[in-house]
Protein backbone atom coordinates (compact mmCIF):
# COMPACT_ATOMS: atom_id res chain seq x y z
CA UNK A 1 0.00 0.00 0.00
CA UNK A 2 1.17 3.72 -0.25
CA UNK A 3 0.61 4.81 2.73
CA UNK A 4 3.27 1.92 3.63
CA UNK A 5 6.13 3.90 1.53
CA UNK A 6 5.78 7.10 2.99
CA UNK A 7 8.18 8.91 5.36
CA UNK A 8 6.89 10.28 8.22
CA UNK A 9 5.15 14.41 7.77
CA UNK A 10 8.47 15.16 10.28
CA UNK A 11 11.22 13.98 7.09
CA UNK A 12 9.19 15.72 4.66
CA UNK A 13 11.00 18.96 2.93
CA UNK A 14 8.58 21.91 2.52
CA UNK A 15 9.36 21.87 -0.94
CA UNK A 16 7.33 18.63 -2.00
CA UNK A 17 4.53 20.22 -0.78
CA UNK A 18 2.07 22.18 -2.80
CA UNK A 19 0.40 25.57 -1.98
CA UNK A 20 0.56 27.20 -5.62
CA UNK A 21 -3.20 27.48 -6.10
CA UNK A 22 -2.47 27.54 -9.48
CA UNK A 23 -0.49 24.27 -9.14
CA UNK A 24 -3.45 22.69 -7.31
CA UNK A 25 -5.81 23.78 -10.02
CA UNK A 26 -4.10 22.09 -12.90
CA UNK A 27 -3.69 18.94 -11.09
CA UNK A 28 -7.34 18.77 -10.43
CA UNK A 29 -7.90 19.82 -14.15
CA UNK A 30 -5.19 16.91 -15.26
CA UNK A 31 -6.84 14.30 -13.17
CA UNK A 32 -10.34 15.16 -13.80
CA UNK A 33 -12.31 14.25 -16.96
CA UNK A 34 -12.52 15.99 -20.51
CA UNK A 35 -14.08 16.25 -23.17
CA UNK A 36 -12.15 18.57 -25.39
CA UNK A 37 -12.40 18.63 -29.63
CA UNK A 38 -9.76 18.68 -31.25
CA UNK A 39 -8.36 19.38 -35.28
CA UNK A 40 -5.66 16.86 -37.05
CA UNK A 41 -3.15 18.13 -38.99
CA UNK A 42 -5.79 17.78 -42.20
CA UNK A 43 -8.63 19.54 -40.72
CA UNK A 44 -10.12 16.52 -39.53
CA UNK A 45 -12.40 17.28 -36.37
CA UNK A 46 -12.57 14.53 -33.50
CA UNK A 47 -13.13 14.47 -30.13
CA UNK A 48 -10.73 13.50 -27.52
CA UNK A 49 -11.68 12.51 -24.11
CA UNK A 50 -10.42 10.71 -20.89
CA UNK A 51 -12.05 9.69 -18.00
CA UNK A 52 -11.18 11.35 -14.32
CA UNK A 53 -9.18 9.58 -11.81
CA UNK A 54 -9.15 10.43 -8.15
CA UNK A 55 -8.29 14.31 -6.91
CA UNK A 56 -5.52 12.64 -4.80
CA UNK A 57 -3.73 8.89 -4.50
CA UNK A 58 -5.22 6.81 -1.90
CA UNK A 59 -2.43 6.17 0.92
CA UNK A 60 -5.09 2.71 1.06
CA UNK A 61 -4.16 1.49 -2.10
CA UNK A 62 -1.14 -0.05 -4.16
CA UNK A 63 1.12 2.91 -5.79
CA UNK A 64 0.39 3.32 -9.64
CA UNK A 65 2.94 2.91 -12.13
CA UNK A 66 5.80 5.28 -11.67
CA UNK A 67 6.76 7.43 -14.88
CA UNK A 68 10.12 8.86 -15.76
CA UNK A 69 7.91 12.34 -15.52
CA UNK A 70 7.05 11.72 -12.17
CA UNK A 71 7.33 14.70 -9.42
CA UNK A 72 6.19 17.28 -12.79
CA UNK A 73 2.99 18.55 -13.31
CA UNK A 74 0.96 16.11 -15.18
CA UNK A 75 -2.11 13.58 -14.63
CA UNK A 76 0.48 10.38 -14.30
CA UNK A 77 2.12 11.84 -11.08
CA UNK A 78 1.87 10.87 -7.92
CA UNK A 79 -0.41 13.18 -5.63
CA UNK A 80 -0.70 12.95 -1.93
CA UNK A 81 -3.24 14.66 0.22
CA UNK A 82 -2.18 13.99 4.07
CA UNK A 83 -2.94 15.74 7.03
CA UNK A 84 -5.01 18.25 4.80
CA UNK A 85 -2.09 18.77 2.40
CA UNK A 86 -1.07 18.10 -0.91
CA UNK A 87 2.11 16.88 -1.67
CA UNK A 88 4.10 14.94 -3.92
CA UNK A 89 6.53 12.28 -3.63
CA UNK A 90 10.11 12.27 -2.29
CA UNK A 91 13.09 10.54 -3.92
CA UNK A 92 13.20 8.33 -1.41
CA UNK A 93 9.19 7.70 -1.53
CA UNK A 94 9.96 6.56 -5.32
CA UNK A 95 12.81 4.66 -4.34
CA UNK A 96 10.55 2.86 -1.79
CA UNK A 97 7.91 2.22 -4.30
CA UNK A 98 10.54 0.42 -6.36
CA UNK A 99 11.82 -1.40 -3.76
CA UNK A 100 15.02 0.02 -3.81
CA UNK A 101 16.81 1.02 -0.44
CA UNK A 102 16.36 4.77 0.98
CA UNK A 103 18.71 7.07 -0.67
CA UNK A 104 19.76 4.58 -3.51
CA UNK A 105 19.86 7.60 -5.91
CA UNK A 106 21.40 10.31 -4.06
CA UNK A 107 25.14 10.60 -5.58
CA UNK A 108 25.91 9.70 -8.92
CA UNK A 109 29.55 9.61 -9.89
CA UNK A 110 30.72 11.89 -13.28
CA UNK A 111 32.73 10.78 -16.29
CA UNK A 112 35.65 12.00 -14.93
CA UNK A 113 35.43 9.66 -11.38
CA UNK A 114 33.84 12.98 -9.24
CA UNK A 115 31.22 12.22 -6.97
CA UNK A 116 27.84 14.44 -7.25
CA UNK A 117 24.79 14.47 -5.19
CA UNK A 118 21.82 14.01 -7.97
CA UNK A 119 18.99 16.24 -8.30
CA UNK A 120 15.49 15.28 -7.04
CA UNK A 121 14.32 15.83 -10.31
CA UNK A 122 16.77 13.72 -11.40
CA UNK A 123 16.24 10.68 -8.93
CA UNK A 124 12.43 10.48 -9.94
CA UNK A 125 13.22 9.92 -13.59
CA UNK A 126 15.95 7.15 -12.07
CA UNK A 127 12.91 5.68 -10.41
CA UNK A 128 10.10 6.14 -12.84
CA UNK A 129 12.63 4.55 -15.37
CA UNK A 130 13.33 1.41 -12.89
CA UNK A 131 12.50 -2.19 -12.92
CA UNK A 132 10.45 -3.07 -9.42
CA UNK A 133 13.65 -4.85 -8.10
CA UNK A 134 11.60 -6.80 -5.98
CA UNK A 135 9.37 -8.28 -8.36
CA UNK A 136 12.33 -9.28 -10.42
CA UNK A 137 13.70 -10.75 -7.74
CA UNK A 138 10.42 -12.86 -7.49
CA UNK A 139 11.04 -13.87 -11.19
CA UNK A 140 14.28 -14.83 -10.97
CA UNK A 141 13.55 -16.64 -7.89
CA UNK A 142 11.02 -19.12 -9.79
CA UNK A 143 13.32 -19.10 -13.22
CA UNK A 144 16.06 -21.05 -10.94
CA UNK A 145 13.60 -23.68 -9.26
CA UNK A 146 13.08 -24.09 -13.31
CA UNK A 147 16.01 -24.56 -14.18
CA UNK A 148 16.77 -26.99 -11.42
CA UNK A 149 14.06 -29.09 -12.01
CA UNK A 150 15.92 -29.81 -15.04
Amino acid sequence: MLGQIVQAEDEVAEKYYLTDEEKLAKFQYLRGPKRIERTATNGHKYLYSEGGMSPYDSLDLPGRTMLTSEGSVNRSTHFLYINNRYRLLTPIEAERMQTFPDDWTKYGKTSDGEVREISDRMRLFFMGNALVTGIVERIGIELKKIDELG
